[in-house]
């Protein structure tokens, strides 16, 4: 399996087999993750790897909780914003919704949807829990690298045969999940992630959630002076001469104007015909006269 094949096949995985993982697979996995990137090469995360009766106690401890107040216990810091806007909205409604419809449990069956919901507190019967830890004294990037780590993880387990759901609802059980886990007093619980072979026969597993189309994730930006070449491996800024204003003409790619566009992506080839290999990484000494 290459890496595009473990990309476009790793999903949220929510049934799994009765079937261990052995105690050396899941250390290859880990050690291999362990070159996820990191700013500074901090490696912000921890991990607490659970199984057996350690990952039953886990959900022993969640349920004797959520019996008492079903909405988890206060945290600063939500799954998601207060009043989530569009198009992030609609995108959260519409995978659950796709989920449900997957798993044929109608939106009038509250008790239903409550009674699968709960399965994320049983790690969706995974035989391996993955809880990621982080120091709550870590910035946004660090939080970001945690996240680059975990995505490396799921990977590997992906080209190993098994699959994953990154979980944050743990998140709502953080103050009585420290101390269940014996975590250090700056410590947080960030998520968990639920591992094991995957289920493939069950109607969960069947659905894919879908992704916003290219274009409504890239802008491109330019003037008659200077323009700005966004791609997947760089960002390099060109100009004609040495007047180059601050102000950018942008074009939303979601919702183009189709001449602008083509003189976008017409100035952008001949861009790529006059400096070839300066663009992709050659020599900066490239004197300006050359535009």
């Amino acid at each position: 399996m290459n890496v595009s094949e473990a990309v476009d096949q790793r999903m949220s995985t929510r049934a799994y087999l009765d079937k261990p993982v052995s105690r050396e697979t899941l250390e290859t996995l880990l050690t291999k993750a362990q070159r996820a990137p990191s700013g500074g090469n901090l490696q912000p995360w921890r991990t607490i790897v659970l199984t057996g009766n350690a990952r039953q106690s886990m959900i022993e401890t969640a349920a004797s909780v959520l019996a008492k107040s079903p909405a988890g216990e206060p945290t600063d810091r939500a799954i998601y914003p207060a009043d989530l806007w569009e198009p992030h909205k609609s995108r959260r409604f519409g995978v659950g919704e796709a989920m449900y419809a997957a798993l044929e449990i109608p939106r009038e069956d509250k008790g239903a949807r409550l009674k699968w919901f709960s399965r994320n507190f049983r790690f969706f019967d995974a035989p391996v829990a993955i809880m990621i830890v982080i120091d709550e004294r870590m910035g946004h990037g660090q939080w970001a690298h945690t996240g680059m780590f975990m995505q490396t993880l799921c990977l590997l387990a992906e080209e190993a045969g098994l699959g994953t759901c990154m979980q944050e609802c743990w998140g709502i059980l953080r103050p009585t999940l420290k101390e269940h886990l014996g975590l250090g007093e700056t410590e947080m619980l960030y998520c968990g992630i639920a591992m094991g072979y995957p289920d493939k026969s069950h109607p969960v597993n069947q659905m894919r959630s879908d992704r916003a189309d290219l274009a409504a994730k890239i802008t491109h930006r330019l003037t008659a002076e200077k323009w700005r070449v966004c791609d997947f491996y760089n960002t390099r800024t060109f100009w004609k001469d040495g007047e180059v204003g601050e102000e950018f003409y942008q074009v939303e790619s979601s919702n183009p104007d189709p001449e602008t566009m083509f003189f976008n992506f017409q100035k952008v080839r001949e861009c790529e015909e006059k400096l070839g290999p300066w663009m992709r990484g050659g020599d900066d000494s490239l004197p300006v006269s050359t535009l």
